[in-house]
């Protein structure tokens, strides 16, 4: 579609002012205005075209013009022959193009009396844009279309500039070949785009030069396009995606995808057909998930047809990321020194373009803080690290996993699963293998041995290393996958894999679904097909009890074939509790006196020995201490004077618990 706004300046005197009220030539007026929409469809009707246009507003010797057509025509040379056939010969026309939103303002601001077919409400179904036509009609356009724009016409020096300054190699590579292609008319575009950018900001930026190099050498005879935001592909049927395609006919849909793609759908196969119809008249540009491999892999086999051209940040090598960070450097005006060498040098290779940037990032700030403000560059340097900080987490995951206090085992298997997961990954971008291998991991374990710990903790390291594109921990049970009617869980547990993409689905007590009245069997069973569908973008973690997990695992015979890792919690041995309850004091800033140590030793050694299954480990000990918070609340509030700072900060033997726990027992139901 095309949309002209158009300013036509005639002979003077040959149109009738708008704005005067004569009562005396009110009937001349009208059959002006009669005669100019007959003209108008007469004409169009002659017309192999589908085009339509409107007198907006004029005086004397001007008329502001609509124009708009579902494919390129001559525009002026239509409007030229209304006006002469009208009797008001053109002496000069200006136009510019506008979006369909601009144009639907410039027809309600339309002066009443014309009969032209753009004038009425129904304006937008001469062109089958029906359910487009009422959004417009109720002003929700915004619910159909998410936004439009023009892009600049911009010179080929202007495109260069604006391509430099975004530091994109394969922006780069891409306006060269278009460059170098020739139209053809009546072709198909050479290319659409798989557009790989942290935000629509960025992606607008892309669009610009790259859209305008199009329009300029030809491809494009529309600088406009219509952008589609946080699609799911079910939520549009065929009819919405046609007009959809119709509206950006000459021009650039541009696709934003929700979610990964893992599987060619029918609602993908029905998009794909509609990509191969206007190949020729419409160039498509999917915006994909970050680090997405199976989108991109899913949309090239459902449209074979079509040649996608990337354009993304992909993982760099040592030699490609320095001189990326140099031109960056160049393009901030700053000169690399032996700082950024050794932030380049700390970084893991192939390293990805978040991970790069924030390295850079910091360099700059540093770099450019102590140019303008030298006095503050001691400031700048990182601080040593003094005796309390030593040896604590950072922010770093894999730094964190490591400051966990005993875990030993799982540490270690923790580090040769990811190690695992990113050399599996290598095979695959490598094309050594045909799939990527699954990820998914069971936890076994006691409460309180930080298996949601470690899993957040996986989450981050797998992100960071390129392995996962989003790197949450999305924490679920039973109650969130099962349904309470027929049909509700199927759609449930598709819901929780979506929501989960690019992260961790950790589900805990996995086996409560095998056990739940209802609808379990059901869940597991799209639990395990989900799995298989989402491999390469979300990695489940099932955690629980040992036995009670095992017995989970053969619920369904796909299940334990899908697990890639199983992971064991010990309990903490005691000297590693009484480690947890001196860092959990000391994150409150509390203290124990020495005759306490050996009460609390005591008592956690009575709790477990008490019950071993139902131990809490590291919530036991905060619940311990917890209670003895209060009782140190009850001690210092009986004190005849205000307590000291040093009482307020020590727990003291009078805190704990002297009596050894009793274990529960559970009232006997009968007779003796």
């Amino acid at each position: 579609m095309f949309y002209y706004n158009i300013t036509a300046t005639v002979a003077p005197g040959t149109l009738p002012a708008a704005s005067d009220i004569d009562f005396e030539n009110m009937h001349s007026k009208t059959q002006f205005r009669k005669q100019a929409a007959k003209i108008e469809l007469e004409m169009a009707a002659a017309s192999p075209a589908n085009w339509a246009l409107a007198i907006i507003d004029n005086d004397e010797a001007t008329g502001t013009v609509a124009f708009v057509s579902a494919e390129a025509v001559d525009w002026q040379a239509l409007v030229r022959e209304f006006f002469t056939r009208l009797g008001s010969p053109v002496v000069a026309l200006k136009g510019a193009e506008v979006t369909m939103n601009e144009m639907r303002r410039l027809l309600d601001n339309q002066d009443s009396g014309w009969d032209f077919r753009l004038s009425m409400h129904n304006r937008w179904q001469l062109f089958g844009l029906t359910n487009l036509s009422h959004a417009l009609a109720f002003h929700t356009f915004e619910t159909i279309v998410s936004s439009e724009a023009i892009v600049p016409a911009l010179t080929a020096t202007e495109v260069a500039q604006k391509a430099t300054s975004l530091n994109l190699r394969a922006l780069d590579d891409e306006l060269a070949r278009i460059a170098q292609t020739p139209v053809v008319p009546g072709s198909a575009q050479p290319a659409d785009y798989l557009i790989e950018v942290a935000d629509l900001t960025m992606l607008k930026a892309v669009l610009e030069p790259l859209l305008a190099a199009k329009y300029a050498q030809g491809w494009l005879q529309s600088r406009r396009y219509l952008l589609l935001e946080g699609v799911s592909l079910t939520s549009f049927t065929a009819t919405d995606w046609r007009e959809r395609f119709m509206a950006a006919s000459g021009g650039t849909l541009v696709i934003e995808l929700s979610q990964p793609l893992v599987a060619v759908t029918p609602a993908l196969e029905q998009l794909a057909q509609l990509v191969a119809e206007y190949q020729a008249r419409v160039l498509v540009v999917f915006k994909v998930p970050m680090n997405s491999r199976s989108t991109l892999s899913v949309l090239r086999q459902a449209m074979p047809g079509v040649v996608f051209a990337g354009i993304t940040n992909p993982p760099l090598t040592s030699a490609e990321a320095t001189a990326y960070v140099a031109k960056q450097a160049h393009l901030d005006g700053l000169t690399p020194d032996a700082e950024l060498t050794e932030a380049l040098a700390g970084l893991q290779y192939p390293v990805g373009h978040a991970a790069l940037m924030r390295a850079y990032a910091q360099w700059r700030m540093h770099t450019q803080l102590a140019q303008q403000y030298p006095a503050y560059a001691p400031l700048l340097a990182p601080a040593a690290p003094n005796a309390e900080s030593a040896g604590q987490a950072t922010g770093d995951a894999g730094v964190e996993l490591d400051a966990l206090i005993g875990l030993t085992p799982v540490k270690d298997m923790v580090h040769r699963i990811i190690a695992n997961f990113a050399i599996n990954r290598l095979r695959h971008e490598r094309h050594l293998v045909e799939r990527q291998s699954s990820m998914h991991m069971v936890f076994t374990g006691n409460p309180g041995t930080a298996k949601t710990t470690v899993a957040r903790l996986i989450a981050r390291i797998l992100r960071d290393n390129q392995i996962l594109r989003v790197g949450e921990l999305i924490e679920v049970g039973a109650s969130d996958v099962i349904g309470m009617y027929v049909g509700q869980t199927a759609p449930k547990v598709k819901q929780l894999f979506a929501r989960a993409a690019g992260s961790v689905l950790f589900i805990d007590e996995a086996y409560a679904i095998a056990e739940s009245q209802g609808y379990g069997e059901e869940a597991i069973a799209t639990i395990v097909q989900e799995m298989e569908n989402h491999r390469a973008d979300v990695l489940v973690i099932f955690a629980g009890y040992p036995a009670e997990m095992t017995k989970f695992l053969d619920t369904n015979p796909g299940l334990r074939s899908r697990i890639a890792a199983h992971v064991e919690f010990p309990d903490y041995a005691i000297a590693d509790l009484m480690r947890i309850a001196d860092r959990q004091l000391a994150e409150r800033h509390l203290q124990l006196a020495p005759a306490a140590r050996p009460l609390l030793q005591t008592q956690l050694t009575a709790l477990k020995q008490a019950d071993p299954r139902s131990f809490g480990n590291g919530r036991t000990v905060r619940n311990v201490l917890e209670q003895a918070l209060f009782r140190q609340s009850q001690r210092l509030a009986a004190l005849p004077t205000a307590p000291t700072d040093a009482e307020l900060q020590q727990l003291t033997a009078a805190d704990f618990a002297t009596a050894a726990p009793k274990r529960q027992t559970v009232p006997r139901i009968g007779f003796n």
